[in-house]
């Protein structure tokens, strides 16, 4: 049910990964290296913790196919330079709380869509230099600088947003140093 690309090399048993993603080692039913990559099948839902994949350059891709993802944690995912391809259709929230920097840096992202996260925290997708399109239908909260310094961007979805920036309702799209 999880796919993640590149770490195999280095995050190579199931008791690794399980510490990285904060999950006891039982939870992991089926742990395959294929190539560079993992393919997993573990049981329940989790959060992507803080400092997850913080500053790893192997990481490619990370497919949550069923939806265990229910959050992102602060700098989960932070300047990972070669994370091309997410799927997490059931995550609520990124950047959790008063969380930041969950893709900050992720300069190989170049869609991303988000059908349930109705939280964007601070940051979350700052500089993310090949990002052209963000699809979160449901957000209702972005924090501020979530979008900032995205020159490839071409289209951002966010038909539900009430608050940008702040707390403060939204008077005017670019409001509160989103973008």
């Amino acid at each position: 049910n999880t796919f993640i690309g590149g770490i195999g090399g280095t995050i190579n048993t199931p008791a690794l990964l399980a510490s990285r993603l904060g999950i006891s080692e039982s939870r992991i039913k089926a742990f395959k290296i294929v190539g560079s990559d993992i393919e997993i099948l573990i049981t329940g839902s989790y959060t992507i913790p803080i400092d997850c994949f913080r500053f790893n350059t192997s990481i490619t891709y990370y497919l949550d196919n069923d939806g265990l993802v229910l959050s992102i944690d602060s700098n989960g995912f932070r300047e990972c330079a070669n994370l091309a391809n997410v799927n997490f259709p059931k995550c609520t929230s990124i950047s959790i709380g008063n969380g930041y920097y969950a893709f900050l840096r992720c300069v190989s992202l170049t869609s991303v869509s988000f059908p349930e996260v109705v939280h964007v925290g601070t940051q979350s997708f700052q500089e993310c230099s090949l990002l052209t399109s963000i699809n979160l239908p449901k957000a209702t909260k972005i924090g501020i600088y979530a979008f900032s310094a995205l020159p490839a961007i071409t289209l951002i979805n966010i038909p539900k947003c009430l608050y940008l920036g702040t707390t403060s309702l939204v008077n005017s799209p670019g409001d509160n140093k989103v973008f």
